[in-house]
């Protein structure tokens, strides 16, 4: 059986998000961890694309032991109102978008007892309510790790145990899991963005298959430099968004993302260069997303809405879709 041809790998965000395998994601309070994932959740429950990579269709299921269901659905009202979505998606979004809130209960996947720290029953609990009320689970996402830990996050035995309470849920669902957790203080101040700028045990990095790491830029940052052309008041008002794919297991890491947060919140991608150079860059990886389209999956048909969302994406104007989308047939 060793040398029998395997399963290919899948992905539900490839290669960001590993199906049936953990991702850690990483950043200090405030940074707009959720409004990332919403975003993630939005474009895996309309079958879109996320920032030019491919998703897997299907549901998406939030345990959040921070925030309130109503918390949960202003931002995705938020993101609905940005008018990225028809009324197709969003009845889309609706159906395939679950929360599950622990929020001011006594619940944690991991505990200590009698000296060392046990996985309790909640996470095979959760998968199998995941499974009766989804009928294709591809994101679970988990927030937040300080919240579901009931041990001390510094040691790596609870990290690790942390990790395979979360790889619990994977192997029962097959979803990619995500766990949602902070950095440390010093690594916010540095503007670190390794694997290992998550606060506690370096377990977590370890152990997972994958990493995500957000920081706030500004002009100091050298690992990466802020892109030119990024206006004052964005960096002023601590817009801009570097988000790393750090650690990756089973590809090659995507490439870095530079978001700009508006109001909402929610996430444009800033594209460095003037205005022409701009346009120019745009089109150019419109047209590089439909070949990757045809490699990835040549009988899929690369449809107009798939092309208009990824235009959205892009922050390209509403105005300019159509000249953009036709340039790029």
């Amino acid at each position: 059986q060793l040398l029998e041809e395997p399963p290919r790998r899948t992905f539900t965000i490839d290669p960001i998000l590993p199906r049936n395998a953990v991702t850690a994601v990483l950043g200090q309070g405030g940074v707009g961890k959720s409004t990332l994932l919403a975003s993630m959740a939005a474009s895996i429950a309309t079958g879109s694309t996320w920032h030019g990579h491919l998703c897997a269709t299907g549901d998406v299921i939030t345990v959040t032991a921070e925030d309130s269901p109503e918390d949960v659905r202003r931002q995705f009202c938020s993101l609905i109102a940005s008018g990225s979505f028809d009324a197709d998606a969003v009845q889309q979004i609706a159906n395939r978008v679950h929360v599950v809130s622990l929020r001011g209960m006594d619940a944690r996947f991991v505990e200590t007892r009698l000296g060392g720290t046990k996985v309790t029953p909640l996470p095979a609990l959760l998968a199998d309510w995941i499974n009766e009320r989804c009928p294709a689970p591809r994101l679970v996402i988990v927030e937040t790790l300080s919240r579901l830990l009931d041990a001390d996050e510094n040691a790596n035995s609870a990290i690790a145990s942390f990790v395979t309470s979360a790889e619990i849920i994977a192997e029962r669902t097959g979803a990619a899991v995500a766990i949602v957790h902070h950095v440390a203080k010093g690594a916010a101040r540095a503007k670190t963005t390794d694997q290992y700028a998550g606060r506690g045990g370096g377990a977590l990095a370890d152990n997972s298959r994958s990493v995500i790491t957000m920081v706030q830029a500004d002009p100091s940052m050298t690992d990466p430099p802020v892109p030119e052309g990024v206006p004052t008041d964005i960096l002023r008002d601590r817009k801009l968004v570097l988000v790393r794919h750090a650690k990756s297991n089973y590809a090659a890491p995507a490439d870095d993302l530079w978001l700009v947060r508006h109001a909402g919140p929610r996430f444009a991608r800033f594209v460095p260069g003037s205005a022409p150079e701009r346009a120019a860059a745009m089109l150019k990886r419109l047209v590089e997303f439909v070949a990757s389209c045809r490699e990835a999956a040549p009988r899929r048909p690369v449809t107009m809405k798939l092309l208009r969302s990824r235009c959205t994406e892009l922050a390209i104007a509403q105005r300019d879709v159509e000249p953009v989308v036709q340039d790029a047939v």
